[in-house]
């Protein structure tokens, strides 16, 4: 019997119990509060998967635990127990043909976007090989890096979302002083020019950013940081 144990509402659910049916709408409790339906039910040899469709965005989604609402505890998937709500078989249908378009576009988009990443990576690195001194050993690169985190479910998380070459090394010692010389080559980066001992930040350690220029990782703005990057 496969179960699952809620610490906190110190309850204990059987997941290879049933608890809704296919049509019915549930709802996300905690978080957004989006509203589903139920549009399959498939059981596994672990529990039950539960099939969703946002009544909204009509992304598709999947739980293996709906709960009902009259025992409310913390974030999660609850079915009114009292009141259920139900689609009709159609509506269901026509929501999965509009998540199922949804879904390949999405999939078209993120193929396009692969591609026409893959392209300008390649360009980005012919006109590297070209322009590259023969005596660089670094490059020294000023990063975007974009605040991914949700502290409402203690996510933290963080992205680059864009890179730009500020100029090359001779060595692969990390100098501020060489970075702070190079910020002014970018308008992002401009305000690194000027010594200030707050935006030099040393992480040489595991899960460490390393040697960088800028304002701390754990800065909720999004801005642009140097640092070396080490050509092998």
């Amino acid at each position: 019997m496969a179960k699952q144990y809620l610490l906190f509402a110190k309850k204990e659910i059987d997941t290879n119990k049933q608890s809704v049916s296919v049509n019915q709408v549930v709802q996300m409790w905690g978080y957004n509060d989006p509203r589903y339906v139920v549009y399959r039910v498939e059981k596994l040899q672990w529990g039950i998967q539960y099939h969703l469709i946002d009544l909204d965005t009509h992304a598709f989604n999947s739980t293996t635990s709906i709960r009902p609402l009259s025992e409310k505890f913390g974030i999660g998937i609850y079915y009114d127990d009292k009141d259920p709500q139900f689609k009709s078989t159609q509506e269901v249908a026509e929501l999965l043909t509009q998540a199922q378009i949804k879904k390949k576009l999405e999939e078209q988009q993120a193929e396009e976007e692969r591609k026409e990443r893959e392209k300008i990576s390649a360009i980005g690195r012919e006109w590297l090989q070209e322009s590259i001194p023969q005596d660089a050993q670094a490059i020294i690169v000023a990063r975007l890096k974009q605040d991914d985190s949700d502290s409402y479910t203690d996510y933290f998380a963080s992205s680059v979302q864009q890179t730009i070459i500020l100029g090359f090394s001779k060595h692969k010692r990390d100098l501020f002083s060489e970075m702070r010389k190079y910020a002014n080559n970018f308008e992002g980066t401009a305000y690194l020019a000027e010594y200030n001992e707050d935006f030099e930040h040393r992480e040489k350690y595991s899960m460490g950013d390393g040697y960088y220029l800028g304002k701390s990782k754990y800065s909720l703005s999004s801005s642009y940081k140097c640092n070396f990057l080490v050509q092998d």
